[in-house]
């Protein structure tokens, strides 16, 4: 593959990434028992709706401008794969982990897959940037 279809991949990764996560976000700040339903958790008073909002929305918001943010610069790129890789993946083998403890269940596996799948996205797209950086300082 060129390094100009890499990049555009990228921008596309990075793109379609931070735009679900920021209509999840502002979707779930706006709509927290809509959100807290289709996760099975609900808030039992102003306080649980502002944890919703702030983990499943404000924080799901910064990942998703953080990957809009890569599409300014080499470097915002590189910083946006990385948090997608780390976060992705802090997630995934969470929940991996949590259903091998406690059983399996199609939602969760589902949800796993799409994060798997940006893990592995992220990941690759990371180490061509990474390659791409060492060839250009040397």
């Amino acid at each position: 593959m060129t390094d100009r279809t890499i990049l555009t991949i990228e921008r596309v990764f990075l793109a379609v990434i931070g735009t679900i996560f920021m209509a999840s976000g502002i979707f779930t700040f706006f709509e927290p028992h809509t959100m807290g339903e289709a996760l099975g958790i609900m808030p039992m008073n102003a306080s649980g709706e502002t944890e919703i909002r702030a983990t499943y929305g404000g924080l799901v918001v910064g990942s998703g401008l953080l990957a809009l943010a890569g599409l300014s610069s080499r470097l915002m790129a590189v910083a946006a794969l990385a948090g997608t890789f780390f976060g992705a993946g802090g997630l995934m083998s969470t929940r991996i982990i949590i259903q091998a403890m406690e059983g399996f269940t199609i939602n969760q596996g589902i949800v796993a897959v799409f994060e798997l799948s940006m893990v592995v996205v992220a990941f690759l797209l990371l180490k061509a940037a990474m390659r791409r950086a060492s060839v250009n300082t040397t």
